[in-house]
């Protein structure tokens, strides 16, 4: 992609509206691999010049802003996030088709913000709307389905729906495992909610290896000191006090509440 950013550099103008698209297909790859900033310098320069270049209702735009939006959320700034997918979402809907997978992509994000902010009836409509898209148009083992699964098992513990969170939740990883390889931090986001489940239920002796294996995942993943480890290393203290290891349960604890103090 990056070559195809330095081909169309040379032979279009700087304001050209597809250099941008370039531009922010790029930053969407970079958001995708967890490079935050990079991609926030990438999306914000493709999104000024598509405004500039473009309708406000053409979905060129539209994937600018779905990004600018999960950009938003992955840093937790859940009211500066929704209008920009809301607003993706509606073009997409409006330019696309309502069953098109650039309108199930805007759904699964609105859906998974949603989700974060505990509003789970409209998490539920988006996430199970953006799922069936997928279902129709993408091949079974494509990972938009694993992420669309991966939400709803989320949502399904969230709802003490356990029987539906599991074979989702399993699904994902498999899905996920296979595409990206083992160490990819979508693997550890399912590996954690599939700790999550089985913590849930009292089956202590399931959730700590899925607990352990995410949080190295995450680690190596995003580093030792990103904000989606607390939870993880937080969740796996709980465990390791339940087992009478309590020494090591206090120091995991003490570096989720530094990872959280750090994040702001």
């Amino acid at each position: 992609m990056r070559r195809a950013l330095a081909i169309r550099q040379k032979v279009l103008a700087p304001d050209d509206p597809e250099l941008a698209t370039t531009l922010g297909w790029i930053g969407a790859l970079a958001l995708r691999q967890h490079r935050l900033v990079e991609a926030e310098r990438l999306v914000e320069t493709a999104a000024a010049s598509l405004r500039r270049a473009l309708a406000a209702d053409d979905p060129r735009l539209a994937a600018a802003l779905n990004t600018l939006g999960m950009l938003a959320l992955m840093r937790g700034k859940f009211e500066e996030a929704e209008p920009y997918i809301k607003r993706a979402l509606a073009i997409r809907e409006a330019a696309l088709g309502a069953g098109h997978p650039d309108v199930a992509e805007s759904a699964n994000n609105l859906g998974f913000l949603y989700l974060k902010r505990n509003k789970v009836v409209q998490a539920e409509s988006l996430l199970g709307r953006a799922l069936a898209i997928r279902e129709r148009v993408l091949d079974p083992d494509h990972p938009d389905i694993a992420e669309s699964l991966n939400n709803l098992g989320a949502l399904d513990i969230m709802l003490g729906r356990f029987a539906e969170a599991a074979p989702r939740l399993e699904s994902a990883l498999a899905i996920r495992e296979r595409a990206y390889g083992p160490g990819h931090w979508e693997v550890g986001q399912t590996l954690y909610n599939l700790g999550v489940l089985h913590h849930f239920q009292g089956d202590l002796a399931k959730a700590e290896p899925y607990y352990r294996r995410a949080l190295a995942v995450q680690q190596g993943a995003l580093g030792p000191d990103h904000p989606d480890l607390a939870d993880t290393l937080d969740n796996y203290a709980d465990i390791l006090v339940m087992n009478g290891q309590g020494i090591e349960a206090a120091r995991l604890k003490e570096r989720a509440a530094n990872i959280r103090a750090n994040a702001g």
